[in-house]
């Protein structure tokens, strides 16, 4: 059985916290709590990679215009995946949530990043 070093692997995701940190810009959550009611959590730090052209794949999710947003798993806000209901506000506009990854930056059951799908 292989045993996960949990330091090693700080250490390998360090140059992607160092860029969200350096270079990441402020995102507020609002997660949906009833009909029309959301509730806005305090800004986090996210990376945004907006969806080129060339990123495109016939038939899935993403469509141009959409954005990657990469967040540290120790600040993200909300514990539950993010659902469609659930919104994320950057850049002084509103995006729906289109899918919430916890896996890509996941290794021996230990959530580093988050990845969000956001549409506007």
């Amino acid at each position: 059985m292989v045993t996960i070093d949990t330091a090693f692997l700080q250490a390998q995701f360090a140059p992607i916290f160092e860029l969200i940190d350096a270079a990441g810009e402020d995102i507020v959550i609002r997660e949906n709590i009833a009909i029309g009611q959301w509730t806005a959590h305090d800004p986090v730090k996210a990376k945004p990679n907006p969806i080129r052209i060339t990123d495109l794949i016939p038939g899935s999710l993403v469509k141009i215009g959409d954005f990657l947003l990469i967040v540290r798993a120790e600040n993200f806000p909300v514990a539950r995946p993010l659902e469609n209901k659930d919104r994320v506000t950057f850049r002084g506009r509103d995006y729906g949530v289109i899918n919430d990854d916890a896996n890509q930056y996941s290794i021996g059951g230990v959530c580093y990043a988050r990845v969000l799908l956001v549409r506007g």
